[in-house]
């Protein structure tokens, strides 16, 4: 949108961006409305600076520029919830290992061939070796490009509040360091693996 100020008997249309934080750019100027120069039912002419109060013109500027930067921008996208989907794995010395999958949850399947499944995205996942004796934990954090999966819905489970803020903090963090370079194989892989331990 253009303000016009009358400076000597001038019109000017005034870029209204630039009436906060920089010199005032002249869009456009001629007389007042005249046979000559005519800007149709647009125009509006702002009396003359010494007549106005420019520090309020230009908080309201300033207000308007902000609520335009928040109109204008994208929507956050909201976040998916997140399941949890633990799979036991025997060894054969007698131990075992668990694997704890945390995944956002992208569509429950209701319908057709995959019915009673859910699409997921993986985050992260922490194998524990013998947990019941409390032994060492390993945890994979899965790239932004990580392969998404169908696992059986009656698998899945809500995930504690403190393990899902960890799991996102750190999936956030992987992605921001940059850290996905080479991980493709090693997420397939690692998603393969959990995906052959499934009884569907």
């Amino acid at each position: 949108m253009l303000l016009f100020s009358l400076v000597g008997g001038s019109a000017f249309a005034l870029n209204r961006g630039n009436l906060v934080g920089g010199p005032r750019k002249v869009v456009d100027s001629c007389r007042a409305p005249s046979p000559g120069c005519s800007f149709g039912e647009d125009f509006f002419a702002l009396p003359p600076a010494a007549r106005r109060d420019l520090s309020i013109e230009a908080a309201a500027a300033a207000s308007y520029n902000a609520q335009q930067e928040f109109l204008d921008a994208a929507p956050a996208e909201p976040a998916k919830p997140l399941l949890l989907l633990e799979v036991t794995e025997g060894l054969a010395d007698g131990l075992h290992h668990v694997h704890t999958l945390i995944a956002e949850q992208i569509q429950d399947i209701a319908e057709g061939a995959r019915a009673g499944s859910s699409w997921i995205r993986p985050l992260a996942l922490r194998r524990e070796v013998d947990a019941a004796g409390g032994g060492a934990a390993a945890l994979h954090v899965f790239s932004a490009a990580a392969p998404t999966a169908f696992v059986p819905t009656d698998l899945l489970r809500a995930v504690p509040l403190r393990d899902a803020l960890e799991a996102r903090m750190a999936w956030e963090a992987h992605a921001r360091d940059g850290a996905d370079d080479g991980d493709d194989q090693r997420d397939a892989d690692k998603m393969r693996q959990l995906i052959s331990l499934l009884s569907w």
